[in-house]
C-alpha cells in the first residue's frame, strides 16, 4: 500500500516556514520568470547593437544616412529593359557611365526587329550622344540624389562654381554644367544640388534668386515698361517703378523679373 503523508498542519511551526521559504509562491515565481525573460531580452538587443555599430560605421538616423557618409549613398533602383522600361528623363549607365535620356524613338525594322534611337547627355561631363539601342537590351538605372547647399564663390583657377552644404562641406560645379542659371548666382543663394558619386553635376534654385539693378533705360513706352541692367550684364524689361540700386527678385528658371526686394 502506498504510504500516507501527514496533512500539513501536522507539520511544526519551523518546518512549515522552512518549506514556504523554499518555494515561493507561484504569482511571484510567474513574476520573477517575466523579470528574468525581460532582463534577457534587453541583454541581447544591446549586444546585437553592439555587434551592428563594430560591422556597420554607416548608420541611419531618422530614415536619413548619418554623419560623413551621408552623401557617399547611390540609390541604383534596379534594371530597365529598352524599349517599354525607357522613360525621358531617366537616368542609366550606358558603356559605365550615368546617362540621362533626353528623347528617344522605337520603332520596327525588316521582320519585326526593334530599335530604339535615343539621345542621352553626361550627367558628369555634359557630353550628348546618340544611340541607337536593339529590343530587350536591358541597362541600370540609378535615381541620383541631392543636397542643399548655399552659394560662396565663382572659382576662376577650376572653372567652377563653389558650394557649401549644410554641414559646411565644400562641393564644386563645373561651370559648363550649370547651364543658364549660373549667371543668376549671387552670393548667400540656396540652392539644391543634385549628385551623384559625391559630386554634384547639377543645381537649381532653392528660393527665387535676387539681382541688383545697375542701370536703367526709359525709352518712354506707353505701357510704362523700361529696361534695366542687372548686375550680372543681363539686360531685360522691367516694371517703370524699379531704380538704379533696387534689389529685384527673378523667376527660378525663366529668370525674368517677378518683384523688386522689400527693405
Amino acid at each position: 500500500s502506498r504510504p500516507t503523508h501527514p496533512p500539513p498542519t501536522s507539520f511544526s511551526p519551523l518546518v512549515r516556514a522552512m518549506m514556504m521559504t523554499a518555494s515561493p509562491p507561484a504569482a511571484a515565481r510567474r513574476v520573477a520568470r517575466r523579470r528574468g525573460g525581460a532582463l534577457a531580452t534587453l541583454l541581447s538587443l544591446a549586444a546585437a547593437s553592439a555587434a551592428l555599430a563594430a560591422v556597420a560605421p554607416w548608420s541611419f538616423c531618422g530614415g536619413a544616412v548619418a554623419g560623413a557618409h551621408r552623401r557617399a549613398v547611390i540609390r541604383r533602383a534596379d534594371l530597365v529593359e529598352v524599349p517599354g522600361d525607357i522613360k525621358t528623363g531617366m537616368t542609366i549607365i550606358i558603356d559605365g557611365e550615368p546617362q540621362t535620356i533626353l528623347s528617344h524613338k522605337s520603332k520596327r525594322m525588316g521582320k519585326g526587329v526593334g530599335k530604339t534611337m535615343m539621345q542621352t547627355r553626361n550627367i558628369l561631363t555634359g557630353v550628348y550622344k546618340d544611340h541607337t539601342l536593339g529590343s530587350g537590351k536591358k541597362f541600370e538605372k540609378i535615381d541620383p540624389y541631392f543636397v542643399k547647399g548655399t552659394f560662396s564663390y565663382t572659382d576662376e583657377e577650376t572653372n567652377s562654381l563653389v558650394f557649401f552644404d549644410e554641414e559646411f562641406e565644400q562641393l564644386s560645379l563645373d561651370i559648363a554644367l550649370a547651364g543658364e542659371g549660373g549667371r543668376w548666382l549671387t552670393e548667400g543663394a540656396r540652392v539644391k544640388l543634385d549628385m551623384y558619386n559625391e559630386k554634384p553635376y547639377k543645381f537649381s534654385f532653392s528660393e527665387e534668386p535676387e539681382m541688383e539693378v545697375i542701370s536703367i533705360d526709359d525709352s518712354g513706352r506707353s505701357d510704362g515698361a523700361i529696361t534695366v541692367e542687372l548686375a550680372n550684364g543681363e539686360k531685360m524689361q522691367g516694371p517703370g517703378f524699379l531704380k538704379v540700386g533696387d534689389i529685384v527678385t527673378l523667376h527660378k528658371t525663366t529668370f525674368k523679373i517677378t518683384g523688386r526686394k522689400k527693405d
